[in-house]
């Protein structure tokens, strides 16, 4: 996300001209120059806007500043005559300030930066000015200014994902056959996959407009590999994800190896029998994905062309690129009158038959007329011809697209269903469908041609209309993990509740699967999309400051305690033969926290050792947690050993579990066969413990260099966490004794990834510390929920809910580490913080100390 970067100062009464921006610094004898002064020898230096001069802002310095990029030491001090005042405060600083906005805006830049997590104000907390424009690659001209989000089409993905969802749980609920719903709106809920086109049409106009702009401006487009890279780290990941859950859950047989290579692989599409996958809307990923692949082919071509008939008119280009779209449209045509030609109508009614029209209609050929409605937006928008629409044409334009649905749904005699279609109906549909996504895109399309750069500042949009802007925006975020969740959630919630196909209620099933839809989009947007996008492209916020030394949190020691209070409670009820006490059965999840916890202020230490000496001695690492944990283990062992062979115990026995302690061994013993006595069944979360130190230590030494992009560590430990999940799910699913599997240290590594994750990403302030004590809160409520409903043997738990009990646990720490919030005045509770001081002797004793009064 490279970006041109200027910062702007002034004393008062300097004039200011918006296209020649001077940096007044101090010079040596504390005088404001009025000319810029150049920038030292040898500094890195990044990109600067045409015609402004002065020196640029770099990476060298140590102070962060706005979009990551840190101000040198010597700028540092303040201007002449603002003494002790913020630089902000001063008015030359804010009179410089408006007319740098003033002068970024008349240049067609929007994007005024911003420093952390603040809103653009167009000041930033030091009086800087921050004003981007994208960085020009090596041989292309100089990229315009990027535009913003369009609402419209936020507002058309939400719609999209939503219309698919609806569809489908319309067919399974069964108020698509006329026995259950007379209503003419029956027939309009199965052609609400039109979302599929409008996706499509999206899709074109997304892909196809940066080589559409340097297809007319002959220039090279982005780098084929930036490009895939780009492409494939927003379709697989969290496609991979819900793959990974809808076959380790799924009640039914898994698919052969084959098959399920080529559904991992989206290419399961192309052999008719296998077209329809584990997750039944992935055929549309198959046919992005050949878009995707085609795009880069077709302008290259493009480009050869214009250049063996020197072609150089933009004119002439746009000519040339509207007549290959319309090629584009008459081969889907061609294609789908042959496929209809050589295939038969599906019969849906014959058990195992294989829907071959339908496999071969979801081929790229067939859906290059949707994707090149699209490019023609996107070509439209680049020429210059493109014009927003009037508020009566766009009315228009939405009431032709409801027209052509209603079309589609009452005048053709579709079957209730998605496929079975003959012929006519075929084209007819296509057809429909292609006027109803172009005409319901086309304004919003049209609207972004407003977004071209202007002779003056834009008008600031209203604070109800940017509310309702950032609504869209997150919603479009979670449009592709709806598409994809949405169907295995609606599975699992006949599950759940016992409902009969075809036979559930409709309008409780919908709200309930936008809903589970909705949050589980959300969860895995943290967990799996953004952090794969991070690992793969390097996006992220901006560059952290100085990293924050954790020191003395008495805060911890209180979430300690109450994790310690909770394992006692739950220790009493299972010991007592299931005791009434419900309220205390999911304390167990104490142990998560204890977890997390550790991970916390292990990778803490790990991570300040790493800053001061740039690498990890695991000698004396091992010598301090041998310090910490051996002295109170070993005289624990010496007594429990003694009064349990004095109450007549194995000596053996005892030899044995005192050999798994000391060499933090305990935890497979169940994996093995082996089950050992009650009084020191406790000792696996330790041993766990103690080979999470080791996997700390060398992990953070095998990745210290990395760390140099705490943005990208955060979310490769996020992603491993996920991995941990679908691992658990898998051995799960293979019928792995739940004990055991509780006990695994590769099934409950998640808590030590989520720990390490939020100990980055705490120290380096990826996540503000407002936000995180919010977050905290919530999550400290979700574990004291989950602690009331939790049962040991619980599903859900081993299906993804201890890897969000992790994440809960790990956000809490961190909002504790932040010494301020709800959290933190929680964990600051002088009894909790007593409890939590004993926490590591009460956790060795208490469940011997039991059985022996109870014996």
């Amino acid at each position: 996300m490279g970006g041109r970067l200027v910062r702007a100062r002034r004393s008062p009464g300097a004039d200011l001209d918006p296209q020649r921006v001077p940096d007044l610094r101090r010079d040596g004898r504390g005088r404001v120059p009025a000319v810029p002064r150049p920038a030292p020898p040898g500094r890195a230096r990044a990109h600067q806007l045409p015609g402004v001069p002065g020196p640029l802002a770099d990476r060298s310095g140590d102070e962060p500043g706005a979009h990551g990029l840190r101000r040198p030491a010597a700028d540092r001090r303040p201007v002449r005559g603002v003494g002790r005042r913020r630089l902000r405060d001063h008015p030359a600083a804010r009179e410089a300030a408006a007319d740098v906005v003033a002068g970024a805006l008349a240049a067609g830049d929007r994007r005024v930066g911003h420093r952390g997590g603040r809103r653009d104000r167009g000041v930033v907390g030091d009086g800087r000015v921050v004003v981007s424009t994208p960085a020009p690659v090596a041989g292309e001209a100089p990229a315009p200014a990027a535009a913003p989000r369009a609402f419209g089409l936020d507002v058309l993905r939400v719609l999209a994902a939503v219309g698919v969802l609806v569809t489908h749980v319309a067919f399974a609920t069964g108020v698509v056959n006329p026995q259950r719903w007379s209503s003419p709106l029956r027939h309009v809920l199965p052609r609400l996959d039109v979302g599929v086109w409008i996706f499509f049409v999206l899709s074109g106009l997304f892909i196809c407009r940066p080589y559409v702009r340097a297809a007319l401006g002959g220039t090279e487009p982005a780098p084929t590999r930036t490009y895939a890279l780009r492409r494939l780290s927003r379709v697989y990941p969290l496609y991979w994800f819900v793959l990974g859950v809808s076959v380790l859950t799924e009640a039914g047989p898994r698919p052969p190896s084959g098959q399920l290579l080529a559904d991992v692989l989206l290419l399961n599409v192309y052999v008719p029998a296998w077209a329809i996958g584990p997750i039944t809307q992935a055929w549309s990923l198959s046919t992005e994905l050949a878009f995707y692949a085609f795009v880069p082919v077709w302008f290259w071509g493009c480009r050869r062309l214009f250049a063996s008939r020197s072609i150089t008119d933009p004119a002439a280009r746009t000519r040339w690129l509207a007549g290959g779209l319309v090629g584009w449209a008459a081969v889907a045509l061609l294609w789908r009158v042959g496929v209809i030609a050589v295939t038969d109508t599906f019969d849906y009614t014959v058990a195992g038959a294989v829907d071959t029209r339908g496999a071969l209609l979801t081929w790229l050929p067939n859906h290059l007329d949707t994707f090149a409605i699209g490019a023609a937006f996107a070509l439209w928008l680049e020429s210059g011809r493109a014009r927003a629409l009037s508020t009566a044409a766009r009315l228009g334009c939405y009431a032709l697209a409801a027209g052509a649905l209603a079309a589609a749904s009452g005048a053709l005699g579709l079957p209730p269903l998605f496929t079975g279609f003959d012929g006519p109906q075929t084209l007819g549909r296509h057809a429909l469908f292609l006027l109803c996504a172009g005409a319901v895109v086309a304004p919003s399309a049209a609207a972004m041609a407003r977004r071209a750069p202007t002779a003056g500042p834009a008008r600031a949009p209203a604070a109800t209309s940017a509310r309702w802007a950032r609504v869209a925006s997150v919603g479009a975020l979670g449009s592709y993990g709806i598409y994809l969740w949405h169907q295995w959630v609606t599975t699992n919630w006949f599950r759940w509740r016992g409902l009969a196909d075809f036979r559930a209620p409709f309008p409780t099933t919908v709200a309930a699967v936008v809903v589970l839809s909705s949050v589980a989009a959300a969860v895995t947007y943290w967990l799996v999309e953004r952090p794969a996008s991070t690992v793969v492209l390097g996006r992220a916020g901006p560059v952290p400051g100085p990293s924050r030394k954790l020191g003395r949190h008495p805060e911890l020691d209180g979430l300690r305690g109450l994790a310690i209070l909770a394992v006692l409670g739950t220790h009493v009820v299972f010991l007592n033969g299931g005791d009434d006490r419900w309220s205390l059965r999911g304390g167990f999840l104490g142990v998560d926290v204890f977890l997390a916890l550790s991970a916390f202020l292990i990778g803490s230490v790990l991570l300040k050792e790493v800053d001061r000496s740039g690498t990890v001695d695991g000698v004396d690492f091992a010598k301090r947690r041998a310090r910490r944990l051996y002295p109170p283990l070993v005289v624990f062992l010496v007594i429990q050993g003694v009064v349990a062979v004095a109450l007549g115990a194995a000596f053996r026995e005892q030899i044995v579990q005192a050999v798994l302690a000391l060499t933090f061994t305990s935890n497979w013993q169940l994996s093995f066969g082996h089950q050992p006595p009650y009084d020191l069944v406790h000792l696996w979360s330790l041993s766990l413990e103690g080979q999470f130190y080791v996997l700390m230590a060398v992990g953070l030494w095998w990745g210290r260099r990395h760390l140099r992009r705490p943005e990208r560590a955060v979310a490769a430990l996020v992603l491993a966490a996920a991995g941990v999940a679908l691992w658990r799910m898998y051995l799960y699913r293979s019928g792995v004794a739940l004990p055991a599997l509780y006990e695994r240290t590769g099934a409950r590594a998640d808590s030590m990834f989520l720990g390490v994750a939020a100990a980055v990403a705490w120290r380096h302030g990826l996540i503000g510390d407002r936000r995180l004590r919010v977050v905290g809160a919530a999550a400290l409520a979700g574990l004291a929920v989950a602690a009331v409903v939790a049962t040991p043997d619980a599903a859900w738990l081993f299906q993804g809910g201890f890897t969000l009990v992790a994440a809960a646990a790990a956000l809490a720490v961190a909002a504790a580490a932040t010494g301020s919030g709800a959290v933190a005045r929680i964990g600051a509770l002088a009894p909790l913080r007593w409890f939590g001081g004993i926490s590591y002797s009460l956790y060795l004793w208490h469940l011997p100390i039991y059985l022996w009064t109870e014996r």
